[in-house]
């Protein structure tokens, strides 16, 4: 397992740890996008890189991997144009947090 998956590890608890099996293939940064896009966390909030961190460990904590993805693809369906706002969003901050991670 790598750094960053180490760490998603450490932030999210089992739940990545299971989904992380021998033969299982885990794209993490996908997983961080996805939970970060899921979560309450707003652009308003201005996070820190700390509270992206903590947003995505107790949102993948709560729905899990694939709950994670299934609400963003619930949102691509109800609200395509807003989803899609969210995940550029979502996909710059969890890039600008694995540089500082």
């Amino acid at each position: 397992m790598n750094t960053k998956a180490r760490e998603l590890v450490r932030c999210c608890g089992p739940t990545l740890a299971l989904a992380d099996r021998p033969g299982d293939q885990l794209d993490v940064s996908r997983a961080w996008r996805e939970a970060l896009f899921a979560s309450a966390l707003q652009p308003s909030d201005a996070p820190t890189p700390e509270a992206v961190t903590q947003a995505i460990g107790s949102t993948v904590r709560r729905f899990g991997i694939d709950g994670c993805a299934g609400r963003m693809a619930q949102e691509f369906g109800d609200h395509p144009e807003a989803a899609v706002e969210r995940m550029r969003w979502a996909c710059r901050l969890a890039a600008e947090t694995w540089v500082v991670a």
